[in-house]
């Protein structure tokens, strides 16, 4: 069974958390974030643009100090994001960990662990959820990030420039 099919039947269930043990804290508080945006727009669903706010939302780690280097404002992101998706109609979800996630986010988590191992990383951080947000490619998030002018080349140059810039630190 691959990483994506493990997503797909456990990403949202109690016994799947171990799945997500190879999440970095900052991550994993993204993934939560996202659940709480998710919530706060009255979706019944954690869609990519969920997981984008999530980041922009936690304000710092790789993945936003490479928007800032992509030359992209968190904070315009964020406004893009909801501006493009709304607030839904009907009550907000009550119970946060039951909001499931879409089979694009599924997808976007799963490229994320592969960007990972890719960059021969033992973890999957913030910076990974970028470029598997922008990898997956037909998500909200992916369509925002590509209005901004940003696509996979230029997502993982500055995740690479990032990861770089933070071991010299």
């Amino acid at each position: 069974m691959g990483l994506f099919d493990r997503f797909k039947r456990h990403a949202t269930s109690p016994e799947g958390k171990g799945v997500l043990n190879n999440f970095s804290p900052q991550a994993q508080q993204v993934l939560n974030l996202a659940r709480h945006e998710a919530q706060r727009l009255s979706h019944n669903f954690v869609g990519t643009e969920h997981l984008l706010l999530g980041i922009t939302r936690l304000g710092d780690g790789t993945a936003v100090a490479a928007l800032r280097r992509l030359g992209l404002d968190p904070i315009a992101v964020r406004l893009k994001v909801e501006r493009v998706v709304g607030v839904g109609v009907g009550p907000a979800p009550s119970v946060i960990s039951n909001i499931p996630y879409t089979p694009r986010v599924k997808k976007a988590l799963a490229l994320a662990a592969k960007e990972a191992k890719s960059l021969g990383h033992s973890y999957c951080g913030t910076e990974h959820l970028l470029v598997g947000l922008i990898r997956e490619s037909g998500g909200v998030a992916a369509r925002v990030l590509n209005t901004l002018g940003v696509d996979t080349v230029k997502a993982r140059q500055a995740v690479v420039a990032e990861i770089k810039a933070n071991e010299r630190r």
